[in-house]
């Protein structure tokens, strides 16, 4: 049997942290991404489980986004759906490919610092 490739457990081991939404299914997975130059930008991870009633077991979504600004300030946000139905079992991608890619995104688009430190170097 395959084996899942993200679970609440492993985003927690990585660095993310749990924001649970009580008015729905939906638990938000958040992970800052920092260099010494600031804060670069943070990556969200919604966990949606749905319920079907031709299925047995509810299904679960893990989805990824960024949201950053364009050099010219127009915000964009880029969304990873279907990378990681069922737990990741049948894509075998996980949490590094997401955080790698959306990073790449980030670079590639010359976005600005979410925030930059006073003194370069002043990590939290």
């Amino acid at each position: 049997m395959n084996k899942p490739t993200i679970s609440e457990k492993i985003l927690l081991k990585y660095g993310y942290k749990k924001y649970l939404q009580p008015e729905s299914k939906r638990v938000l997975y958040q992970k800052k991404f920092t260099d010494k130059k600031g804060i670069k930008f943070f990556i969200d991870c919604y966990h949606d489980i749905f319920d079907f009633p031709n299925k047995k077991e509810p299904k679960s979504w893990w989805t990824f986004s960024i949201q950053f600004e364009l050099e010219d300030g127009n915000p964009v946000e880029i969304k990873l759906i279907q990378w990681f139905n069922e737990d990741g079992i049948y894509s075998k991608k996980n949490h590094l490919h997401a955080e790698d890619y959306l990073e790449k995104m980030w670079m590639k688009n010359g976005s600005p610092y979410y925030e930059k430190y006073e003194n370069e170097g002043d990590e939290e």
